[in-house]
């Protein structure tokens, strides 16, 4: 493959304007991206998650002065004593091209924010069921993908180490009319990346979960029991009702472990008993990193421990398709990997044997 010429000063002064843009079009809202200045909680941990990642390389920034490579803790004091709102962190931060480490991780960043953003502004208001939900999200994700897979390219040229292999999403519809209800989470997500350090593979499945506009939902305990089986990969997203008046943030994402508790005084109070665990009304609103941080800083992270680490393909099939729980959607995200892996046939093996599984049950 040809090597493009790297970006001029122009071009990444380009892309800052893209994400500052980006960035200043959903701040305007209370709700999605804006409404995470109502989620104090949420905010501080998605900045603890991506100023922890060694993605995050940080940058002059004019409200703060000069802050190269800061330590994460001096940005939480540095944060706590200034207010760190969404827009100065992210408008002038993360807008920047030289803020990743490497520089092509700004496109997967900000084509999930604008993803999320599109989200929350033409689905979340109709407020559909939680799998319709979630496919409407991995359409924007697959579409914003796509549209930045070109910024992608051009920022690679940028940085020797990562290969110019570029960034990618193929989407496989694991659940038919027939099987649905035999699915334990709504959206399976596999990274297949090497950006320089190595190739990896992570994992996460995903329940998806409507919140009121109080922040609260009903938890499924026997789903969150299935997700802890999950080998470090389960996790529960939230949908957050968009309320005009209070506002609403992004999707936000959450591990299954934050419920382990729920889980063992249920049973417990059930003595033993196989019955159902049933349900628990928890308050969500503050839980967990907002979707585009959660993707970017610590899924796609191979050194986060966010997420199920696998040394193969085969073993990401494995951990994302088997046992129970598994997904009605897949999504495989590939990032500069070498090569080009037919997700399809590396993950047929696991289909078929799902849908074999599925006919022996309703035998």
């Amino acid at each position: 493959m040809e090597n493009a010429s790297a970006p001029s000063k122009q071009d990444l002064q380009g892309l800052t304007e893209i994400a500052a843009q980006i960035s200043n079009r959903r701040m305007r809202s209370r709700t999605g991206f804006g409404g995470l200045a109502r989620r104090r909680e949420v905010l501080a941990s998605s900045l603890r998650l991506a100023f922890r990642s060694q993605y995050f390389r940080g940058r002059p920034c004019a409200t703060w002065g000069p802050t190269w490579r800061i330590h994460p803790r001096e940005w939480e004091s540095l944060l706590a004593h200034e207010g760190g709102s969404p827009r100065t962190i992210f408008g002038e931060m993360l807008s920047q091209p030289s803020a990743f480490d490497p520089n092509p991780l700004w496109a997967l960043f900000w084509a999930a924010v604008e993803a999320e953003g599109k989200f929350h502004e033409l689905y979340v208001p109709y407020w559909s069921h939680e799998e319709r939900l979630t496919g409407h999200l991995v359409s924007q994700l697959l579409e914003r993908v796509e549209e930045f897979a070109p910024r992608w390219f051009a920022l690679s040229s940028l940085s020797q180490q990562t290969e110019r292999d570029g960034m990618r999403l193929a989407y496989f519809d694991t659940a038919t009319a027939s099987r649905e209800k035999f699915t334990g989470a709504d959206l399976g997500l596999v990274v297949h990346g090497d950006l320089g350090g190595g190739e990896f593979y992570k994992v996460a499945r995903l329940q998806a979960k409507k919140a009121n506009a109080r922040g609260r939902c009903r938890i499924d305990l026997d789903q969150v029991e299935v997700l802890l089986s999950a080998e470090g990969a389960g996790y529960f997203i939230f949908y957050h009702f968009a309320d005009a008046r209070q506002g609403s943030p992004t999707p936000t994402v959450c591990a299954a472990t934050d419920f382990a508790d729920d889980v063992g005084e249920a049973k417990k109070e059930r003595g033993g008993s196989k019955r159902e665990l049933g349900e628990k009304r928890r308050d969500v609103a503050n839980l967990g990193w907002d979707f585009a941080t959660f993707l970017t800083f610590g899924l796609a992270d191979p050194q986060s421990d966010v997420g199920a680490h696998a040394n193969s393909a085969v073993e990401a099939a494995r951990l994302v398709m088997a046992g129970r729980g598994v997904p009605s959607r897949l999504a495989v995200l590939t990032l500069g990997a070498r090569g080009r892996l037919d997700w399809s046939d590396v993950l047929r093996e696991h289909i078929r044997v799902a849908d074999d599984q599925i006919e022996d049950e309703e035998e």
